[in-house]
């Protein structure tokens, strides 16, 4: 059998070193099982010219394809892909291109399975919020057509209360080519001397993008006041975006240039040193609908203190893997008094976070 991934959003999974690419990861899972799966990766025109073809694993190729686009919508041409497939696992959630590519698969007789992480627009532009509401119903017609996967039981129930019936839960995984399976052989204090820590300080990890969903400047607040009772701390934060001299200007005005370390992007074969030194994830982000860093964290034992949301809310288990909180009081609380919940947390990600776990419950479903 031979599978396709289709990814047309332009804007969606980061860049190519500095990220756990969802596409990828689910590929590879999917061709330890499937004769041939293809990546099928819309690339605005802008950043290639022509398409770029690379083999990633035995069974597995990407097909990176310049197209035009629309905001993050790709515009797509189904004659790209092979009319052969067997089963197209589509990140579809509010893309245009999906009522097209519906009709193709109906056409070619390959069945379709859409993926699903949000049900409505996350953009600060009440225009392109609109736009994208009255694109999420055109494609709840095509859902209601199609057995879904949804990546969070928060997306599921959404989409059962707009009347899709057929849905499963698939939950986002950790691609395990990409981590460092043997990270418990290193030498913490050794890590955090080379990043300029004393074996005294407690260090705190923001990473996430730099815009106002990911909340930065609460989180530079939120340190300020942590850091009046608890010298001991220092932040590190990972990400870049439009809020960056922001973010500057905040750690100014509260002196925090010696507490707080800033970097634009660590690649990802590194990023696990972050992990291993940090003593707390932090996420404040309230709207976060799932949270790859925050698996990232928890497969590395760090200790996870994020806002209930969707995505934490399905990934943490409160008290055990790590710490739920509904406001600063008690974020505050969890990092200065909660049990370390390391070992759980590594445990709850290799038992239901993994992309071959996910891999499982999408061949079960291209059999039945």
């Amino acid at each position: 059998m031979t599978a396709g991934i289709l990814v047309t959003s332009l804007g969606n999974f980061g860049q190519k070193d500095f990220y756990q690419a969802q596409e990828i990861g689910l590929a590879k899972a999917l061709g330890l099982h499937y004769e041939k799966v293809v990546v099928y990766k819309a690339v605005d025109k802008s950043k290639i010219s022509k398409p770029v073809y690379r083999k990633i694993a035995e069974h597995v190729e990407v097909r990176e394809i310049p197209v035009c686009g629309r905001g993050i919508n790709g515009r797509w041409d189904c004659r790209l892909m092979d009319p052969s497939l067997d089963i197209l696992v589509y990140f579809s959630d509010t893309q245009l291109a999906l009522p097209g590519i519906y009709r193709w698969c109906r056409r070619q007789g390959v069945r379709l399975l859409p993926y699903v992480g949000v049900t409505a627009s996350h953009s600060p532009s009440r225009l392109l919020r609109a736009i994208m509401t009255v694109a999420f119903r055109r494609n709840l017609v095509v859902y209601r057509k199609c057995r879904c996967l949804a990546k969070t039981p928060q997306v599921a129930e959404s989409l059962k209360r707009q009347k899709v019936r057929n849905i499963v839960v698939a939950p986002v995984g950790l691609d395990m080519d990409a981590v460092n399976v043997h990270f418990t052989a290193s030498d913490r204090e050794e890590l955090k001397r080379g990043c300029g820590y004393q074996p005294t300080n407690k260090i705190l990890l923001f990473v996430g993008r730099l815009t106002e969903e990911k909340r930065p400047l609460q989180m530079i607040h939120f340190f300020a006041r942590l850091l009046q009772s608890h010298s001991e701390y220092c932040l590190m934060m990972v990400g870049t975006g439009k809020l960056k001299e922001a973010v500057i200007a905040e750690c100014n005005r509260y002196d925090l240039r010696r507490a707080v370390y800033l970097m634009d992007e660590v690649p990802n074969k590194k990023i696990w040193e972050l992990y291993r030194i940090a003593d707390v994830f932090v996420n404040l982000n309230p709207g976060e609908i799932f949270g790859m860093a925050i698996l990232e964290a928890m497969y590395y034992g760090c200790k996870v203190v994020a806002w209930h949301a969707p995505g934490p809310d399905f990934i943490i288990e409160e008290g055990k893997s790590g710490y739920l909180v509904a406001s600063e009081a008690e974020a505050m609380k969890a990092i200065v008094e909660g049990a370390d919940t390391g070992e759980a947390a590594h445990r709850r990600i290799i038992q239901k976070f993994t992309w071959n776990n996910t891999a499982d419950i999408i061949r079960e479903l291209a059999g039945s």
